[in-house]
């Protein structure tokens, strides 16, 4: 099923507020990228979200969640992020889910996850983790700084695939062990 990006900002707004932490626009935008780049790994290139990533001046963005957030500054968000009716890329939204992400899934797995794995780091720090030279958004603006410069799904799927074919070859790798001589 693909997803607004609302229905996975708002499972890691609910799964922060649970553990009483706060979540700010950038560390959700993060988030949500970390998500969408990992799916496209795990799902052969499948997307969660019918919206692209672009590459902004510092990081990747999904615009409607930006614009959705945006008004939080710096500052943690206190609500849900809902959108507004009109889909600024002209596509319907009447398929898509613009609820929850259901329980027992692998998206809700997958999302929870993520929030394992990064929901301890500040914006700042996921931000430089989506600024890796090699990554996708580093590539991108390389090549256009233009505003609304689309991230390619590719370009993030063959990124995450490397990092989880790494992981994976890192633990098939016999343990190493320092013999010392007596």
């Amino acid at each position: 099923m693909v997803y607004v990006t609302s229905a996975a900002a708002n499972v890691f707004l609910s799964t922060a507020w649970s553990q009483g932490k706060h979540v700010d626009p950038m560390k959700l935008q993060k988030l949500v990228y970390f998500t969408h780049g990992w799916y496209l790994a795990y799902r052969q290139g499948a997307s969660l979200f019918r919206e692209h990533a672009e590459a902004w001046a510092y990081g990747p963005v999904f615009p409607r969640l930006y614009h959705a957030v945006k008004g939080w500054g710096a500052g943690p968000i206190l609500q849900y992020v809902t959108f507004i009716a009109e889909d600024p890329v002209r596509q319907p939204l009447d398929h898509l889910a613009l609820t929850n992400i259901q329980q027992d899934t692998f998206e809700m797995r997958l999302l929870l996850r993520v929030w394992d794995l990064y929901g301890g780091l500040s914006g700042l720090q996921l931000s430089e983790l989506t600024h890796d030279p090699n990554g996708p958004w580093w590539q991108t603006r390389r090549r256009s700084t233009d505003y609304g410069t689309v991230i390619p799904n590719p370009l993030i799927r063959t990124y995450f695939q490397e990092k989880l074919n790494t992981d994976a070859r890192r633990r098939q790798a016999p343990a190493t062990t320092t013999a010392t001589g007596s």
